[in-house]
């Protein structure tokens, strides 16, 4: 009588639904049937990749370019970025925005990323290139 009542809660039911699922689920992995819709194909085009030896791109706030950069956080606004965005202009055709956000990679190195879709591109131009730029 007890192991009728046990089969009938809901928290059982719930078990085994959850424990069939993941057999059957592991079982059409094993036979391949599943394996090829878990993986989400993402298309990468040139201006995504970063170079192979770079391994972090950093997009610090406006305040901290701008104490990176030796100004204050109103100069950077006003004229430095100005500065850099006039520079890499073509770059940031390329990934579809007149107003990138502004970060580095390890080397150092100016990076672009469109605020809107985060698509990025590398510069070979060092961000201390514009310190102190007023």
């Amino acid at each position: 009588m007890a192991s009728h009542i046990l089969t009938q809660s809901p928290r059982y039911k719930i078990t085994a639904i959850l424990l069939m699922t993941l057999l059957l689920l592991s079982i059409a992995m094993t036979i391949g049937i599943v394996s090829q819709g878990w993986t989400e194909t993402i298309p990468i085009d040139d201006t995504t990749l970063p170079d192979e030896t770079v391994m972090q791109i950093i997009f610090p706030s406006a305040t901290e370019l701008a104490r990176r950069l030796g100004v204050d956080a109103k100069t950077y606004h006003k004229k430095t970025k100005g500065y850099i965005k006039g520079d890499f202009r073509k770059e940031s055709q390329k990934i579809g925005t007149t107003n990138p956000d502004i970060g580095f990679n390890e080397a150092g190195n100016i990076v672009l990323r469109n605020p809107k879709t985060g698509k990025t591109i590398e510069t070979d131009v060092p961000l201390d290139s514009y310190k102190g730029a007023e």
